[in-house]
């Protein structure tokens, strides 16, 4: 025979206890029954793990180099963490449909020289440019785009995405994992752009090397940039 009972509401261990009451069997039956019976709790056949998610991702600049002036504009990769016995590596599906996530991105200037190492939290020289939330409704391997501000000045632009699980909608938090909360560590090169200014600069030269008194003056000058970066 089978039994169901309910649904799995949330991650951890459910056991099953079967038993029988010979007192609640129909009375013309009783007579056949010498007593009553249950089976242990806890026995591994009878036990089922419910497990939740993780997710994680991993993002990269569209442009690793921009000019002062361009839109910074970071692109994110979903997938899940790996964890313990809770914890399944699968995205997993509610009415049929994955999970939503709402990640918290954040953009940060670094300064002038890039970041020399990675860290769990931005440095206290670290200038928070702007932040967005961007939800993914498609499960791993979904592809998101968040696009926060543009480079105000020369430098290293630096991106973190985050994942928060109490700021999930009650609906969806029993699937994620207790403990899930994430981010990526800052100053990973892939999510630092550098944004460049430009030294205008050319050359120039006279139009006629030799005149006579009398005649106008007139040089030519053809700008460019001194390094060769865009104007």
């Amino acid at each position: 025979m089978t039994a169901t009972i309910g649904t799995a509401t949330k991650a951890g261990y459910y056991v099953w206890v079967w038993r029988f009451d010979a007192s609640e069997q129909p009375s013309a039956y009783r007579k056949y029954f010498t007593g009553d019976w249950a089976d242990d709790y806890g026995i591994p056949a009878e036990t089922s793990v419910a497990q939740a998610f993780q997710p994680g991702g991993t993002s990269s600049v569209q442009r690793s180099v921009v000019a002062v002036g361009d839109e910074l504009v970071d692109t994110f990769t979903t997938s899940t963490r790996s964890g313990g016995a809770l914890v399944t590596n699968s995205w997993l599906r509610r009415s049929g449909s994955p999970v939503p996530v709402t990640w918290d991105v954040s953009v940060y200037y670094h300064g002038v020289t890039a970041p020399s190492s990675t860290s769990a939290s931005p440095p206290a020289r670290a200038e928070l440019v702007g932040t967005a939330r961007v939800t993914g409704t498609n499960g791993s391997g979904q592809r998101l785009t968040a696009q926060i501000g543009t480079a105000t000045k020369a430098g290293y632009y630096v991106w973190v995405w985050s994942f928060d699980r109490e700021s999930q909608p009650a609906v969806n938090r029993p699937y994620l994992a207790e403990g899930s909360d994430w981010a990526d560590r800052y100053g990973l090169a892939d999510e630092t752009a550098r944004a460049r200014a430009f030294q205008p600069g050319g050359t120039s030269k006279v139009l006629e090397p030799i005149v006579s008194v009398g005649d106008r003056l007139v040089d030519t000058f053809t700008t460019s940039t001194r390094s060769g970066e865009r104007w």
